[in-house]
């Protein structure tokens, strides 16, 4: 697989760690190309299923446009194989998913936390069944007991690959390595309860 821009070394290092790892945790500080590294790896995978995979990025509102104008500098994905979810309220989003992912599913759809709040978007994510689900700015899914980290982990468990991507993964305490890790290896490095996450490695 050719690079369309020359990856920087860490970022060729992550690339290779993810093609024997099905899950993987980019914690990079900001400005230090995760989202570049994030396309090679999300190109990697197309590669090696012979398609795009569908694939969902979450991220904070600000950074879905971005996202995608990486996607385009550094791959061959067509414009109108990404789809922005960013106006409308949430009954906007879910008219907008649904026409554009109608006649074709393997799509990259970007869309912010927020809006997996919406009952009704949440339920036709999930019933189209993303392959890949890709959380930036992970931390935002540091509590463990919001409903939106909640659905993000419903998502997280039936999805084939999982990235997270952070600079900041410990913002309060180690509690907050907990519901990010849930979301990348469904419990494979701390856990499914936090409670005894929290009788392991914290102390009152």
């Amino acid at each position: 697989m050719q690079f369309k821009i020359e990856p920087y070394a860490w970022q060729k290092e992550a690339i290779g760690k993810s093609i024997v790892m099905k899950d993987l945790a980019l914690l990079a500080d900001m400005g230090t190309g995760k989202t570049g590294a994030t396309v090679n790896i999300l190109r990697h995978k197309y590669y090696e299923n012979g398609r795009q995979l569908k694939t969902l990025i979450l991220g904070p509102l600000i950074t879905l446009f971005n996202w995608q104008d990486e996607i385009l500098k550094h791959s061959y994905v067509k414009q109108a194989d990404t789809v922005v979810l960013h106006k409308g309220g949430s009954a906007g989003k879910l008219k907008t998913f649904e026409r554009e992912l109608l006649h074709n599913p393997n799509k990259i759809v970007i869309l912010n936390y927020e809006a997996m709040l919406s009952d009704k978007l949440f339920e036709a994510i999930k019933s189209w069944g993303p392959e890949v689900l890709v959380c930036d700015e992970a931390h935002y899914c540091k509590n463990h007991k919001a409903k939106r980290s909640k659905k993000v982990a419903i998502i997280a468990d039936a999805a084939k690959n999982r990235y997270i991507l952070t600079g900041t993964p410990i913002l309060n305490n180690i509690a907050d390595l907990f519901m990010q890790y849930r979301i990348l290896d469904g419990g494979a490095t701390f856990g499914k309860s936090f409670t005894v996450f929290q009788r392991k490695y914290m102390e009152d």
